[in-house]
């Protein structure tokens, strides 16, 4: 609430202070703005591991509510994340029946993979690597970080 007259001893007019106050709400939105982070689905992120449990692994990606990755994404003699560290991620869902943002490691590594084989290969090179499994239609072959080591 405005006090008409505190203004008026100060002789400050309708006007003026219309124009203060809204340089302040412009000056604030453009905080706010800037500090605003879009997000996609499919957008690869870094977030910030905040809990490790037996079923999933919690990361802050800076968005209104934590995100989970199911610790089965994770293979058995995989090493897990610590708290406190950073993450890369695929954003698969904004919130699921709980609230939470649904994110994947595995997909966020195989387009990671498969930037860096786009990256170092043309097209109509032969590239080798390990059968994984047979799909239909055809084979799934390993040519990312799995065929290192």
């Amino acid at each position: 609430m405005v006090d008409r007259n505190l203004l008026r001893e100060f002789n400050v007019d309708d006007a003026e202070l219309e124009a203060v106050m809204q340089a302040s709400f412009d000056a604030l939105e453009d905080v706010i703005n800037a500090q605003a982070q879009t997000y996609d689905i499919n957008d690869i992120l870094t977030g910030t591991v905040v809990r490790v449990d037996d079923e999933e692994v919690i990361v802050d990606i800076g968005y209104k509510s934590e995100g989970v990755i199911q610790r089965d994404e994770w293979e058995e003699g995989d090493t897990l994340p610590k708290v406190g560290s950073p993450i890369e991620v695929l954003l698969e869902e904004f919130e699921d029946s709980i609230g939470l943002i649904v994110l994947s490691k595995r997909k966020a590594d195989r387009v990671r993979d498969w930037e860096e084989i786009i990256k170092t290969h043309s097209e109509g090179d032969i590239v080798k690597g390990p059968v994984v499994r047979k799909i239909k239609g055809g084979l799934l072959v390993a040519i990312g970080r799995e065929m290192e080591g």
